[in-house]
């Protein structure tokens, strides 16, 4: 059973300076990011129904109770340790996702269970035998103000929504201290932890933690402009670059139409 949101709990998990706060939730909303875009900078909305929720290209879907469902919003200048990274944000983001999910259960979600599928989502699988499940989600929306960068961050966690594919709870088998509270104070405390250390060693700490984690890499793929390429690395702006098969030039992949070995995932 889902539990209601509650603000004072979900403040006692709070351990930012900054992201997450203050929170506003709404019972139910078309969007989040659309309500967030227009709050003061390091609130967070959090919605129990989205109506209308967003994903890449524009894809819209009902987001049912029990997910946890928020978009932040940020603002940044162009000097600053987040606009240098500012294209592998949404990495960072679904990292600091993908380690709130493992500490839940470190049993049943911990030990490489959380992987990530490039671009946009967070996976679970509980052996190397069963198709990934997504959890998850994540967009990133920026724009571009001219001496400061916009942006709206956005999740959406399976914690109590066994449909369309899996949750939280189905996995752990234990609700007793889960909430969507919890889920949501712990993906700000580890987002605003990475955000706020972006030097060159720890970036390369992110950026090598999502290579093992994506489940593209190391896969043939058919991208539309290149071809038959084999997936070999995430670079520093966060794009796939591959290796193609017919003359072995490096390139940046554009976009994967057709996956020619295993990575399926239940939608």
């Amino acid at each position: 059973m889902t539990k209601p949101f509650n603000s004072e709990d979900y403040y006692s998990h709070l351990r930012t300076r900054f992201m997450g706060r203050p929170c506003k939730f709404l019972n139910q909303v078309e969007t989040t990011i659309d309500v967030a875009a227009s709050e003061k900078p390091g609130t967070i909305v959090i919605a129990n129904e989205q109506l209308k929720g967003r994903g890449q290209r524009g894809n819209t879907w009902h987001s049912p109770s029990g997910c946890a469902m928020a978009s932040l919003r940020l603002v940044c200048g162009k000097l600053t340790p987040i606009a240098s990274r500012i294209c592998f944000l949404q990495h960072v983001l679904a990292l600091a996702a993908a380690k709130t999910l493992e500490n839940i259960d470190n049993d049943k979600l911990g030990q490489n269970r959380i992987k990530l599928k490039w671009p946009n989502d967070i996976v679970y699988t509980n052996s190397t035998t069963t198709p990934f499940q997504k959890i998850g989600g994540i967009l990133v929306h920026t724009k571009d103000m001219g001496d400061e960068y916009d942006i709206t961050l956005s999740f959406g966690l399976n914690v109590f929504n066994s449909e369309p594919t899996t949750c939280v709870s189905d996995i752990i088998g234990k609700t007793s201290e889960l909430s969507i509270d919890l889920v949501v104070a712990n993906v700000m405390n580890n987002l605003e932890e990475y955000t706020d250390s972006l030097t060159d060693s720890t970036f390369k700490n992110l950026k090598e933690d999502y290579t093992k984690r994506c489940i593209q890499i190391n896969k043939l793929i058919e991208d539309e402009r290149h071809g038959i390429m084999r997936v070999k690395e995430v670079d520093d702006e966060g794009y796939l670059i591959g290796e193609r098969c017919d003359d072995s030039k490096i390139c940046t992949i554009t976009k994967i139409v057709q996956y020619l070995e295993e990575t399926s995932t239940e939608q």
